[in-house]
């Protein structure tokens, strides 16, 4: 709970975080002869929609086979097999890339409460929120943040106006230390950019890649003014995650 004081009154802001998550094998030369292919079962890439349905991918055999010694998977016959990308286009080719390659998105937020204390003229109140996402996706990653309205208690609002967070002023944004983002990237001290939180979707972090816990940190901050209205003020953050296919 955020609590802000300006004189003797009591202020206290909520923020409720909420997560929506939008989210070869090639045989070798054999000598002239009979030769005898022992398979077992395999099993192959099911793909599907409202109007086909495949069984598997067109090739002489592929799948996955193990035992307690090893561990295989295989593709016969597959033409053009692996990763291959332009501007326009990401493509994927052979069972194997489909094996290591299904699409997963996991993504941490380190807490569901941020706290700015108690607010006075004299000093910005911040806290910090940490992300952490881990993809598979060649393309990687976009996290957005929105809110449901502006932080308030009732008609009375507080949010930056000018793109930066200064003591004695009355402001309240949030920042990113990301690069390339929709919102502000700072870490919320004296004069730093800050950006508003809208209702419209604003990027707070991405990667053009997959990767493995990628780490970014968002700072919210606020300050007031001597004659700022004191009350409960609060409102609703929503982040979401969208994969780049």
């Amino acid at each position: 709970m955020l609590k802000l004081s300006c004189m003797r009154k009591t202020f206290q802001k909520a923020i409720l975080i909420t997560i929506v998550l939008v989210f070869s094998f090639l045989l070798p030369a054999l000598p002239a002869g009979r030769f005898n292919f022992y398979l077992n079962s395999v099993y192959a890439f099911q793909q599907s929609s409202t109007n086909y349905q495949l069984e598997g991918d067109f090739n002489i055999f592929s799948g996955s086979k193990s035992s307690s010694n090893y561990s295989l998977t295989d593709t016969g016959g597959g033409l053009g097999p692996g990763a291959g990308t332009s501007e326009n286009y990401g493509i994927g080719a052979g069972f194997q890339y489909v094996l290591a390659k299904s699409p997963n998105i996991a993504f941490t937020i380190s807490k569901n409460l941020i706290d700015l204390n108690v607010l006075s003229e004299a000093s910005i109140s911040k806290d910090t929120l940490d992300l952490l996402v881990t993809t598979s996706l060649s393309r990687g990653y976009k996290v957005y943040i929105s809110e449901d309205h502006d932080l308030q208690s009732g008609s009375n609002t507080i949010v930056v106006s000018d793109g930066t967070i200064n003591a004695g002023e009355q402001e309240y944004g949030v920042a990113t230390d990301k690069t390339l983002q929709d919102v502000a990237n700072s870490d919320c001290t004296e004069n730093d950019s800050i950006s508003a939180i809208t209702t419209s979707n604003q990027s707070v972090a991405s990667a053009t890649t997959d990767v493995t816990g990628d780490p970014t940190q968002l700072c919210f901050a606020a300050s007031k003014t001597g004659s700022t209205p004191a009350g409960s003020y609060s409102h609703t953050v929503t982040f979401i995650i969208v994969g780049n296919f």
